[in-house]
């Protein structure tokens, strides 16, 4: 009867810890913003670029018993989900187009793009915090922070990060693209 006990809770106890290490996760983001902005100019052209300066392209990790093997990652990469809501972005500002004008030039630099879970056995909280910062030709610039947390019964399925995240990118791009002294730089570079 020792024996049995013994070998069930030797069993009970592999499942339990085995069943603690996620598994990478791949999300999809949307490469369209979910918001609205007002033209400020009419046909100027614009260059812009994304880079992530950020030396693990990771969006972050879903933390539980073994956090540095469960990644969650994007497909694409961000800056080539970025690009893309750049463009749509401008485009909705009012370039592109033919003009006797120089281009506007931006970037969008991934300073820190940070999703995190507690380790342990149990995934209870996680945290996201991202840092954009917009340089312009003209030597302007400006960072751009969201931090949000939340407490979770359970490590997060992909699509509610697809959905948190994707959520928090259009808050993020909301404030940036309506905020009136980035516009007032853009539309006077």
């Amino acid at each position: 009867m020792k024996i049995k006990l013994l070998a069930l809770s030797g069993v009970l106890m592999t499942s339990l810890l085995s069943g603690c290490a996620l598994a990478p996760q791949v999300i999809s983001l949307d490469k369209t913003p979910n918001i609205t902005v007002s033209a400020i100019t009419t046909g100027r052209t614009a260059l812009i670029r994304v880079t992530d300066t950020r030396e693990d392209g990771r969006l972050g990790y879903r933390g539980g018993w073994s956090n540095e093997n469960s990644p969650l990652i994007a497909e694409p990469d961000l800056a080539g989900i970025l690009t893309p809501r750049l463009h749509e972005t401008f485009s909705q500002l009012g370039f592109g187009g033919a003009s006797e004008q120089p281009p506007v030039k931006f970037e969008l630099k991934v300073d820190k793009f940070k999703y995190q879970c507690n380790e342990g056995l149990w995934v209870s909280h996680c945290e996201l915090e991202i840092k954009f910062i917009t340089e312009l030709g003209n030597g302007f610039s400006k960072a751009f922070v969201l931090n949000q947390n939340r407490s979770v019964v359970a490590a997060p399925r992909a699509k509610y990060n697809e959905e948190w995240i994707n959520g928090a990118l259009d808050e993020l791009w909301g404030h940036m693209f309506n905020n009136e002294e980035l516009l007032q730089a853009i539309s006077q570079n």
